[in-house]
């Protein structure tokens, strides 16, 4: 029984921190030239750099070249029939807002990713 609660919480927490929206990509070398960055949407970032970007990805350029991006927001989830979820693109995140008074915020939810 106590391998069994072992499992559970383990594969409980791996769910958790593995299901952000991620992408890896391999840095390019060019005519065996060495790698002097990542480029993202036609932009150099420096190697051991991390950045924003505009839609809202969390992003590193590693020592190697490799550049990973991850999603820097949780989607909501949950069903609350007074409130709607609206995305604030500067701070990257959703905000839960109640139908009759924009003014308050809502509780209640679960943020996944």
């Amino acid at each position: 029984m106590k391998y069994l609660v072992a499992i559970v919480l383990i594969a409980g927490t791996f769910l958790v921190v593995c299901d952000a929206a991620c992408f890896h990509q391999l840095a390019e070398q060019h005519d065996g030239e060495p790698v002097k960055g990542c480029l993202y949407k036609g932009k150099l970032h420096p190697l051991g750099k991390s950045w924003r970007t505009k839609s809202c990805w969390d992003c590193t350029c590693g020592s190697g070249g490799d550049m990973e991006c991850c999603q820097a927001y949780g989607t909501p989830t949950g069903n609350n029939e007074n409130c709607i979820f609206k995305f604030d693109r500067k701070a990257c995140k959703y905000v839960l807002v109640p139908n009759k008074d924009p003014e308050k915020q809502c509780t209640g939810y679960v943020m996944v990713g």
